[in-house]
């Protein structure tokens, strides 16, 4: 126990007191039992320790200083307050130690999640939707549909997206109002509490953003209605059983109330900016529009940056809809209209709308689609399957590589978002990727690509250039020698014959 301790709190501000305050969390991971000669032991420990980091980087923002500098005083103050955070969020980290039975070692791999949601004050409960999402297999990789079955790398400075609460994306609710307790849970409305909602969340927008049009603000609260009657927000949500650390959905002020009833009563056709068309297509391709915003953040892994735009319309087309059937910018819908949906809601809703064919056959399809951080993987192993169809001998050639892939993938399927830049929103521990361990077989595929299939949309991955730069001579001459091979009539041809 002190052995791991000492590991753990290394070079931490105030260690003895972090460790003091830590005895009770490390028990939970029960460290005896710790076999020291495992290899992932040490990534366990630096886990841990990261996100003990990271947990002091909140208290130290919270307080306006360096966490390095915290004083005894504090340190003890701020862990008791996070002291639950830690210890929910390193029990799935245990669990990934091998040897080390999951939460509910029954389940099986793609076991169909099911809609009931977790219930609120759940920690880490062994039939909440995080072990049930577990498994899902992230599927095998294509080349269809230009970059989307590329996979994508995050884009921003940092990896993922660092979830903070803007005024803009804030939805309020009248605190009368019966609202889901649980995930996916659907209510009903009355038609004077929808119009209530609406005052309500249209004044706050032109409170936050007075750039908004009257038309686009009635939209976006539109959408707010129908996320909170689907159950995809609520202010009784609890969100550190959601791995997030606030919610931007919540109860309306004395205040706001009474600028939305002040408002309503100056303003009696407010709704009518929106036209019935319109409306009507918001309703019908609601899910669409949460299943397209869920799969973006899932392969770019933020919600929006301007360099998305042609990736929403993109996929909106492949829909089959009309960009004047949307009634909303891109950039709103996904950051003042959804933005409030909690991550882990947002890939549960889209993953049951799949396992009930409820949305568009596009975004069924790029379920599969890889998340932004772990593109690279993917798409070198089906590259490799590829070019082994018409060379095996590549394999004896690219064994380090190989052998990696064969560790790592197996790790990246246990979970949906394992290799995920934005991994600690969905409760699970980051499995990190040595990508320059695949250079060698990322540069092959790439030239043999280049040379044999130019204009594939498998070439074009990010991912792929990236990674086909740490070894670029050994691509170059091994795609040589694959292009060679495949001119040989007596290695084409039997490839053509009939079993």
């Amino acid at each position: 126990m002190d052995t791991f301790l000492d590991a753990l709190t290394q070079n931490l501000p105030q260690p003895q007191t972090v460790k003091s305050f830590l005895s009770d969390i490390v028990n939970v991971l029960d460290p005896n039992t710790l076999d020291l000669k495992n290899p992932n032991v040490d990534a366990f420990i630096g886990n841990v320790r990261a996100m003990i980091l990271d947990e002091l980087q909140d208290l130290g923002d919270a307080i306006k200083v360096d966490p390095k500098a915290l004083d005894v005083a504090s340190v003890k103050t701020g862990l008791d307050s996070v002291k639950d955070d830690i210890a929910r969020r390193v029990i799935p980290l245990r669990q990934q130690l091998s040897g080390v039975q999951a939460l509910n070692p029954k389940k099986v791999q793609n076991e169909p999640v099911a809609p009931q949601a977790l219930n609120v004050g759940q920690r880490v409960p062994d039939k909440s939707m995080i072990s049930k999402m577990k498994g899902i297999n992230p599927g095998q990789w294509s080349s269809e549909d230009d970059e989307d079955l590329n996979g994508a790398d995050w884009i921003g400075s940092q990896e993922g997206e660092v979830l903070t609460r803007e005024t803009r994306n804030v939805i309020l609710v009248q605190p009368w109002l019966t609202v889901p307790s649980n995930p996916l849970e659907r209510i009903d409305i009355p038609r004077d509490e929808y119009v209530t909602f609406m005052a309500l969340n249209i004044i706050a927008l032109q409170q936050a953003d007075p750039t908004i049009n009257d038309r686009e603000k009635a939209a976006i609260a539109l959408h707010r209605y129908y996320a909170l009657r689907d159950g995809l927000v609520s202010p009784s949500f609890d969100p550190k059983t959601y791995f997030v650390k606030y919610s931007e959905c919540v109860w309306a002020t004395e205040s706001e109330i009474n600028a939305a009833i002040a408002f309503m009563q100056a303003h009696n056709d407010f709704l009518d900016v929106l036209t019935k068309e319109i409306r009507t297509w918001i309703r019908r391709t609601f899910i669409d529009r949460v299943c397209l915003v869920s799969f973006v953040f899932r392969v770019r892994g933020h919600h929006y940056m301007n360099s998305f735009e042609e990736l929403y319309m993109r996929v909106w087309q492949k829909c089959r809809y009309e960009m004047s059937h949307l009634g909303i910018t891109f950039q709103n819908l996904a950051t003042a209209a959804l933005h409030a949906i909690f991550p882990i809601v947002l890939d549960l809703h889209w993953t049951n709308c799949v396992n009930d064919g409820r949305c568009n056959g596009a975004l069924i399809k790029r379920y599969a689609s890889a998340c932004a951080g772990c593109a690279g993987p993917y798409v070198v192993q089906q590259g490799v399957q590829d070019i082994e169809q018409i060379a095996p001998g590549v394999r004896k050639h690219l064994t380090v590589a190989i052998a990696y892939l064969e560790t790592l993938m197996p790790r990246l399927e246990q979970h949906r978002y394992a290799g995920s830049v934005n991994h600690s929103y969905y409760g699970v521990a980051r499995v990190v990727i040595d990508e320059r361990r695949l250079g060698a077989a990322a540069a092959v595929v790439k030239a043999a690509i280049d040379g044999l299939a130019s204009g594939d949309p498998l070439g074009q991955s990010a991912a792929l250039k990236r990674i086909a730069k740490y070894a670029p001579v050994t691509g170059a001459v091994l795609a040589r020698a694959i292009g060679n091979l495949s001119n040989r009539p007596e290695v084409v041809n039997p490839l053509l014959e009939s079993v």
